[in-house]
C-alpha cells in the first residue's frame, strides 16, 4: 500500500506537476504581447525597484533570517532556494487579484526568469558557503545547477514566446467597456470612454494586437479627472476589454466662485456635466493643508455615524478655521469652534437632540454652540 502511494506521488511530482507548470506558463503567455517586454522602458523606476528587491534584498533578508533562526541546514538551504527562485506565473496571478500592475509583473517575471540561469546558482552556492554547509552538499555544483536552470527557463520561455507569437497575430474584433457604478456613481459611461478611445485612434476593429498600443491608450484614459483607474487588456477571442473604476467623491467643496470634489485621498477633481453626487458640502475661501488635515478626520467621524451622516449636510470654515455645521432638519447652525475634541462635541450634540429639543422642537433654536467645555449654549429664534 505504501509503495503504491509512493509510486502515485512520484507520478504527480515527476509528471503531473511539470505538465501543469508548462500549461500555466503557456496560458500566461497567451495573455502577453510584445509590449509586455518593453514595459520596463516606460516604467524604469518601478522595474528597477522590483528587480533589486527580488534579486538582492529578498535573498539578503532570507540569509539573515536563517542565520539568526536555529533551523536545520536542509531547511535553511530550502529557504535560500525559495528566496533565489523567480516569481513565476503565481506572482502574476496574485498581482492580478490585488489589482496591481500586471504588465509590470509580467515584465519582471520574464527578465528575472531569464537571469535566474545565473542568479539562482550563484545565490545558492554562496549561501552554502556562508552557512558552512558546502561539505554536506558536495554533489551540488555551480555548472550543473546553471545548466539545469538553463533547460528549465529555456523551455518555459519558448512556450511563452510560442503563445506570444499566436496572440500577436490575433485581430481585434470588438471593444468591450465595463464601467464600475458601485456607490451609484455615474460620472462616466461607456459612450464617454469610447469617444476618448476613438479620439486617439482611427479604428481598432480589424487591427492586429501587435499594432495596438494598449499601454498608451490606458495612460490616456487614466488622464480623465473622473477616472480613478482604468485597465485595458486584450483577450484570446479578439476583444479589447476596458475596465473603468470611477473616482468616488467624499465631499463637494465650494470655494468662492469655483466648486470641485475631494475624494478619499483628499485629491480634488472637477465636477461633471453628466452627474452630480449627493455628498457633504464644504465651504471655505481657499484650500490649505491645515484645512485638509482638519477635514479628513471630521468627515470620517460624520460618515461613520449613521445619524450624523443623515443629519449633517454642510460644513463651513471661517478665516480662523473655526468650524460650523448645517443640519438637514431644524434649520439651525451648529458651532463646533476650533478643530479639537470632535468626538466629545458630537456626543454632546446627540444628547442635546435627544433631550433638549423635546419642549421647543427641532426648529426652536437658530444656533447650537458646542465650542465651550462641558456646556451647550443655544440661541432661540
Amino acid at each position: 500500500m505504501k509503495q503504491m502511494l509512493k509510486k502515485n506521488m512520484n507520478i504527480i511530482t515527476d509528471v503531473v506537476l511539470p505538465i501543469a507548470l508548462a500549461f500555466i506558463m503557456f496560458s500566461l503567455g497567451l495573455g502577453l504581447t510584445t509590449g509586455d517586454f518593453t514595459r520596463i522602458l516606460l516604467k524604469p523606476k518601478e522595474f528597477i525597484l522590483g528587480f533589486f528587491s527580488q534579486i538582492l534584498i529578498l535573498p539578503i533578508v532570507a540569509l539573515i533570517l536563517v542565520i539568526l533562526w536555529p533551523i536545520a541546514p536542509e531547511i535553511a538551504i530550502g529557504v535560500m532556494i525559495i528566496a533565489a527562485a523567480p516569481g513565476g506565473a503565481t506572482s502574476n496571478i496574485l498581482t492580478s487579484f490585488a489589482k496591481g500592475d500586471v504588465a509590470l509583473s509580467i515584465s519582471l517575471t520574464a527578465i528575472i526568469s531569464l537571469l535566474s540561469v545565473i542568479t539562482v546558482p550563484f545565490i545558492v552556492i554562496n549561501s552554502l558557503n556562508l552557512l558552512g554547509q558546502q561539505d554536506k552538499f558536495t554533489d551540488v555544483s555551480l555548472v550543473s545547477m546553471a545548466f539545469n536552470m538553463f533547460l528549465i527557463v529555456t523551455v518555459l520561455f519558448h512556450l511563452s514566446c510560442l503563445s506570444l507569437f499566436h496572440l500577436d497575430r490575433q485581430k481585434c474584433s470588438k471593444v468591450q467597456i465595463q464601467v464600475d457604478t458601485e456607490g451609484d456613481l455615474f460620472f462616466i459611461n461607456s459612450e464617454i470612454i469610447e469617444e476618448m478611445i476613438f479620439s486617439k485612434v482611427d479604428s481598432l476593429i480589424g487591427k492586429s494586437y501587435k499594432d495596438i498600443n494598449i499601454y498608451l491608450l490606458e495612460e490616456f484614459v487614466n488622464e480623465h479627472p473622473n477616472i480613478k483607474k482604468a485597465e485595458l487588456y486584450l483577450t484570446l477571442d479578439g476583444t479589447l476589454s476596458i475596465d473603468v473604476k470611477q473616482r468616488e467623491p467624499l465631499v463637494r467643496v465650494i470655494e468662492g466662485n469655483k466648486s470641485y470634489y475631494l475624494d478619499e485621498e483628499m485629491n480634488h477633481f472637477a465636477l461633471s456635466d453628466q452627474y452630480s453626487a449627493r455628498v457633504l458640502q464644504v465651504y471655505w475661501d481657499e484650500i490649505t493643508e491645515s484645512r485638509i488635515a482638519i477635514l479628513d478626520p471630521l468627515i470620517d467621524l460624520i460618515n461613520s455615524d449613521k445619524f450624523l451622516k443623515a443629519q449633517i449636510t454642510a460644513i463651513t470654515f471661517d478665516e480662523n478655521n473655526e468650524i460650523a455645521l448645517y443640519p438637514r432638519v431644524g434649520g439651525h447652525k451648529i458651532i463646533l469652534g476650533e478643530a479639537e475634541d470632535f468626538r466629545k462635541k458630537f456626543e454632546k450634540l446627540k444628547v442635546f437632540y435627544r433631550y433638549g429639543l423635546r419642549k421647543v422642537g427641532w426648529d426652536g433654536y437658530s444656533m447650537i454652540n458646542l465650542k465651550y467645555h462641558n456646556q451647550i449654549v443655544c440661541t432661540k429664534r
